[in-house]
């Protein structure tokens, strides 16, 4: 298969609801290299799952085109479609729901090698169903290998689930909240079993979260988008966009990840918005989507034009009218205090 390329272009995803439209995802435009990584982050209900899915093939958008190596999806046969839904694979959020309670592990992993032809044989089977165990380090594989999900903690669970999407050798990943439903303690260690197998298996990631502390940790030599009500409100390297945030909405979540030191976190000052609350799917605002909320909200403008992605330079982009966010924000809250 060629080097794996992902193209979308102005892809919008919206259901109806009664007399209703509800856009969960606006005019969505991404590319993505071979063994890149993007780190996809908002608040619940942005849209970032909906664009996951509709990334690995599980939903169809509502408009808009999706690309493969350079060419329409739309435009592939059969055979050409099912290589690619085996190229791209996802790791879903709840390890709890996402494998079946009357499977074991074995059958599990067994099932998509056997499919596509990988392994022949018991033998090999249950060879490579331990190889990949011990990849996303559950170990002693023997242990876990006729365990059943109930029998598994919920950390093991998710190594299972990322065993499973490594079965059928993927070019790209798309791992929606993998550590959002285990324990704190594990947390770190699943995020370096995923990025050792990044490197070792140079498979591309999206990799979706609400947490920037973990986007960073995990795609930090990456890029990093952050969504809003279902559009990208600010695109580019995670560490240009972090060290130097340019939409109020990011800069208000980067206000609110925690510190390592917890004395400069009690000291760190956090952006009070104009308000908490998210604006409905299905009723959202004229303008802005964020102009409610924002601290720099500007009348006549914020509220009456919707803002597009555009370059401050060749690695940023950032959908907002107001120029040099940061600082207005940071002398804004000094005068609160």
């Amino acid at each position: 298969m060629e080097e794996l390329m992902i193209e979308l272009n102005n892809i919008t995803k919206f259901y109806r609801k009664r007399n209703k439209v509800i856009k969960v995802i606006n005019k969505v435009d991404l590319k993505f290299k071979d063994d890149e990584i993007l780190c996809l982050v908002g608040e619940s209900g942005s849209g970032k799952t909906t664009l996951g899915k509709i990334i690995a093939g599980l939903i169809e958008p509502t408009e808009g085109e999706i690309k493969y190596n350079g060419k329409l999806l739309k435009q592939m046969g059969s055979k050409e479609a099912k290589e690619i839904r085996r190229a791209i694979q996802m790791i879903h959020q709840d390890p709890f729901a996402s494998l079946n309670p009357v499977r074991s592990v074995y059958q599990t992993l067994s099932t998509p090698l056997l499919y596509y032809n990988i392994v022949k044989g018991e033998k090999e089977t249950k060879k490579k169903v331990l190889e990949l165990l011990e990849v996303v380090d559950l170990t002693p594989a023997e242990d876990f290998i006729y365990k059943y999900p109930h029998q598994l903690s919920g950390g093991q669970r998710q190594r299972v689930a990322i065993a499973r999407a490594l079965t059928v050798n993927p070019k790209f990943i798309v791992a929606d909240e993998p550590v959002s439903m285990v324990d704190a303690s594990i947390k770190a260690s699943i995020i370096n079993t995923l990025k050792r197998i990044r490197k070792e298996f140079k498979v591309g990631f999206l990799f979706i979260t609400h947490d920037l502390a973990l986007a960073r940790l995990f795609g930090g030599d990456g890029k990093l988008g952050v969504m809003y009500t279902g559009r990208i409100v600010e695109y580019g390297f995670t560490d240009d966009i972090i060290g130097n945030p340019k939409h109020p909405y990011t800069i208000t979540l980067l206000s609110a990840v925690p510190e390592p030191d917890p004395a400069v976190t009690r000291a760190k000052k956090r952006v009070k918005l104009r308000s908490d609350d998210i604006p409905r799917l299905d009723s959202l605002p004229d303008g802005c989507h964020f102009h409610p909320r924002c601290p720099l909200f500007i009348e006549g403008k914020c509220d009456k034009l919707l803002p597009e992605l555009r370059a401050i330079h060749s690695r940023h982009y950032v959908a907002c009218f107001v120029e040099d966010a940061e600082r207005k924000i940071l002398e804004m809250t000094r005068e609160n205090d």
